[in-house]
């Protein structure tokens, strides 16, 4: 048990495809947008990612930095009936190790928490990639987190033994093994996340824009990642010219 674990992968290796987790994509930001966000991460949330390595999620939906992104996002996604519900951000510093396998978590529209199940991320903002690795654990075994309060809202849900992992109680090598893994050396990918997955940066800073996905009739992430296998054939995995702009 928990050997794989023990592993790293070079992070500048090339991303895999595995139906089963994820696909990478030529899909990049905005050129503009992102060097205006670079430079607004570097204003506002630089002191944090110098002090610490561990992942923050500073701000929910930064989708209004990426009217084009967000736009060409959509049109990608368009065939599959698909759509972005937010960009959410992500950043860690160099070399953070993550202690916290979890499957992410969103809100309906009527306020019921459930399972997100898929992300189309933009990586190409990091200074360098990171280790996805993802677990094969049963939604019914995992268990739910949420935090709510003074404007903040978060749900997730975990893997049993994360708590003892991330007390120091387990180490790696006591843990059941990650079941795939890829670097995030890609500009985009769509990944799974209804099952257990945590990202080990690399060498460089963290920064990823990830949209959470739903359906564009209902708004609603279920059965979005099965139908995303079925149907991947039916995008155009390719950057369109305007992406560039």
């Amino acid at each position: 048990m928990g050997q794989r674990n023990l592993t790293r992968l070079d992070t500048y290796s090339s991303a895999v495809t595995n139906p089963e987790y994820f696909y990478p994509l030529g899909l990049r930001i905005s050129a503009n947008e992102k060097q205006k966000f670079i430079q607004y991460v570097d204003q506002n949330f630089q002191q944090q990612t110098t002090r610490r390595q561990e992942l923050i999620s500073p701000q929910a939906d930064v989708k209004k930095f990426f009217p084009l992104t967000h736009k060409n996002t959509n049109e990608f996604l368009r065939p599959l009936g698909i759509e972005c519900r937010n960009f959410t951000l992500f950043i860690a510093g160099a070399n953070g190790e993550n202690l916290n396998p979890h499957v992410d978590g969103t809100r309906l529209p009527s306020g019921k928490d459930v399972i997100l199940e898929a992300r189309l991320s933009y990586y190409e903002l990091a200074s360098s990639p990171g280790i996805i690795r993802w677990w094969n654990v049963p939604t019914e075994d995992l268990i739910a987190y949420k935090k709510e309060g003074q404007g903040v809202y978060h749900n997730h849900w975990n893997v049993p033994w994360y708590r003892d992992l991330n007390e120091g109680r387990k180490t790696w090598a006591e843990c059941p093994d990650f079941d795939f893994e890829t670097t995030s050396s890609t500009p985009s990918a769509l990944l799974r996340t209804n099952r257990p997955h945590l990202v080990l940066q690399g060498p460089g800073r963290r920064i990823t824009v990830s949209a959470q996905l739903v359906w564009s009739d209902t708004k609603s992430p279920t059965g979005v990642w099965q139908h995303i296998m079925d149907n991947f054939h039916l995008l155009n995995s390719q950057p369109s010219q305007s992406q560039n702009a």
